[in-house]
């Protein structure tokens, strides 16, 4: 009974393929949002809606909007760029 309870092989491939393919995604999609992929702002844009919205699940206007903060922040003490100050943390 307890080695039907423990992971595959085949289902650890399936699970570090789908984790690899997933920060894949996730690469591709911050190089889009910063529009260095294809070097043209509308084709960026668009394909950044297919893998940030689509693949990835999240917004790439929400994600661009968030990110230009962080990197006008970059290395500020107690300075979160989503919520803006975070005393909790510091």
């Amino acid at each position: 009974m307890l080695f039907n309870r423990l992971p595959s092989f085949p289902m650890c491939l399936a699970k570090l393929y789908s984790l690899t393919t997933a920060i894949q995604i996730a690469f591709l999609g911050h190089d889009l949002g910063h529009n260095t992929l294809t070097l043209n702002n509308t084709y960026d844009y668009y394909i950044g809606l297919f893998f940030g919205n689509f693949c990835g699940g999240v917004s790439i206007q929400w994600w661009k909007s968030t990110h230009n903060v962080h990197h006008a922040y970059t290395n500020v003490r107690c300075h979160c760029f989503i919520f803006g100050s975070c005393q909790l943390v510091c």
